[in-house]
């Protein structure tokens, strides 16, 4: 699902769209119906890899030291200023980071400590955590991730209460390790949040009321028998007493409705009732249409490229999908042009780095530079040659615009020889006792199946992590993929779940790992990305986009770099605050 989040309708559209617009005011600010993306069911930042839905929400109530706005420039999040030292005698560089003062959706202050936590948590060798590379050019990073050092010798040190020291291995482009920290996996955490909450069920991110955020919204209501989700406007967010309450965040509520297809909820959201909520005034503001709608309406949007590309993951321990001639017989047996054609809000993926990455600066792109490594048309004569008889199973999540896509593939696949079967999933369900209390948990079926290896064929959003190209390539390689650690076996460092290990890729991230100069580094990964295209445990089908819409009644609506909707500092038009008096009638 790619989200929709938008420009105005034309004029002539709206005025009988949105005449009877509800609305509910309250003292506190607007409340307003919303469709940003369709249902998640964790959030934590670390494991937000394969999902633009995740990512969507995650943006919303998280917030990490910078962040790059629409236009690509870097902007300060949680970051006030900083202070890079550099003593080439002794080899020491240190990058000192200043934090703003703000606090949790729980009143309790955001701190260097809790950059410290969600930081050396990612590189902790018993997490399996695929962004972990983002760090790897800190002090001691790679090597605690590999458990060859005590997590304590990494170059991570609050030195107060708002002010983390990092410690690199060597000297560093510092624009670059900024905008890495706009990646959402490196936002801050609570130590004795996550820490309490995961020894009594598999994650804390599941349950709305253990959640403490410290972005501008938080997670209020979290109902997936009745399939919604309130998001509630964070009191605290870089807000003093004496603050007005909407000072940094306008809306006080934006309910989610996930309306599901009538007598399947397995196929998930209803889109076409979605955009007749929209359409009828319900909902102010629409994240996805049907595919049968988008022509229609891609005119009057705008459309804007995403940080992730479309890909299948196979598994190269599978005996037929061992084989390389195999998985690029898959991949040129895919017409990309005719795919993008058919989901409308996307473009043929020409690589795996998608047009968004910065190359060696920011002024450019790695695609730019590294050409097209992809022929978007289909070659079946080429595919067919190439593509031995055989079976395997697609696994996909059972949403409109995957289950397209995994059509389509099925048939491109099976006119050149293979057999295979369509695995559609979504969630499922699980109960836990919890201070005597009973509780419903939900597992996202295809995240579980990717992130263990269980799958034949997987077809999933492939985040880019970061704007920075190595960490999206260093994880397909061994000593970079951030898995946990065997425990039973030496605390031996575990392949790809895919199972890809490549000693010619393996080398070619060395290398661009040696390399520390930012430059050369990239020129480096262009060379890594043409190993991996080579060989394919990655298949790129599509450079996923968004398309946004919302009402007229609605404002000062942006996206972020990633793709992501932005809806702090959104006007609800019409509202008029609630009087006392109001307020005893309602």
């Amino acid at each position: 699902m790619k989200r929709i989040l938008c420009l105005v309708l034309c004029a002539l559209m709206l005025c009988p769209m949105f005449a009877g617009c509800s609305k509910e005011l309250v003292g506190d600010g607007a409340v307003f119906e919303a469709y940003v993306a369709s249902e998640t069911f964790c959030f934590d930042p670390t494991y937000a890899t394969v999902d633009d839905n995740s990512a969507q929400y995650l943006s919303l109530i998280f917030e990490g030291l910078t962040k790059i706005d629409e236009d690509g420039k870097l902007r300060y999040a949680l970051l006030d200023h900083y202070k890079y030292t550099q003593d080439k005698l002794r080899n020491e560089y240190k990058l000192t980071l200043y934090m703003k003062e703000t606090k949790w959706s729980d009143a309790s202050s955001v701190t260097a400590d809790d950059l410290l936590f969600s930081w050396k948590r990612l590189l902790s060798p018993d997490v399996s955590a695929s962004a972990a590379s983002l760090l790897y050019d800190i002090k001691n990073a790679r090597a605690a991730k590999n458990a060859e050092c005590s997590i304590d010798d990494v170059g991570i040190a609050s030195v107060d209460t708002h002010t983390l020291e990092v410690t690199f291995e060597h000297d560093i482009d510092v624009d670059a390790f900024l905008r890495t920290c706009a990646s959402i996996q490196l936002v801050p955490l609570r130590e004795n949040v996550v820490s309490r909450n995961e020894l009594t069920m598999e994650n804390w991110a599941k349950r709305y009321a253990t959640l403490s955020v410290n972005g501008p919204f938080c997670v209020r209501g979290l109902d997936y028998v009745a399939n919604t989700v309130t998001l509630q406007r964070n009191n605290h967010y870089y807000r003093v007493e004496d603050d007005a309450i909407n000072l940094y965040v306008n809306p006080y509520k934006i309910v989610i409705n996930f309306t599901k297809v009538e007598g399947d909820e397995a196929k998930g959201e209803d889109l076409q009732a979605q955009l007749d909520r929209f359409l009828n005034g319900e909902s102010l503001f629409i994240g996805d249409l049907p595919i049968a709608q988008r022509a229609a309406y891609v005119s009057k949007g705008e459309l804007t490229e995403t940080l992730s590309t479309m890909s299948l993951l196979v598994n190269c321990s599978n005996e037929l999908l061992s084989s390389k001639d195999v998985r690029q017989a898959l991949s040129l047996a895919i017409d990309r042009k005719a795919l993008a054609d058919k989901i409308v809000f996307a473009e043929p993926a020409t690589g795996l780095i998608n047009n968004k990455v910065f190359d060696a600066t920011s002024k450019s792109t790695f695609r730019s530079v590294g050409g097209n490594l992809i022929n978007v048309n289909a070659d079946t004569a080429a595919a067919g040659a190439k593509a031995k008889s055989g079976a395997f199973t697609l696994t996909y999540k059972n949403t409109e615009e995957f289950r397209t896509v995994a059509e389509y593939l099925k048939g491109a696949w099976e006119a050149v020889g293979f057999t295979v079967t369509l695995n559609p999933v979504m969630s499922e369900s699980y109960k836990r006792n919890i201070d005597d209390q009973d509780f419903t948990f939900f597992n996202d079926v295809l995240d579980t199946k990717v992130k263990s290896g269980d799958y034949e064929v997987a077809l999933v959003d492939f985040s880019m992590i970061s704007p920075e190209a190595f960490a999206v390539l260093a994880q397909f390689a061994h000593g970079f993929t951030g898995n946990e650690c065997d425990v039973e076996n030496d605390w031996a460092i575990t392949a790809h779940v895919s199972g890809f290990n490549s000693e010619a890729y393996n080398a070619a991230i060395e290398a661009a790992f040696a390399e520390k100069d930012h430059a050369k580094r990239t020129a480096l990964l262009h060379d890594a990305e043409k190993l991996l295209l080579d060989e394919m445990p990655i298949i790129p089908l599509l450079f996923n986009k968004s398309f946004y819409m919302y009402s007229s009644e609605l404002d000062d609506i942006s996206h972020d770099f990633f793709g992501n909707v932005q809806l702090k500092d959104a006007e609800y038009g019409n509202y008029v605050e609630e009087t006392e008096a109001d307020s005893v009638v309602q």
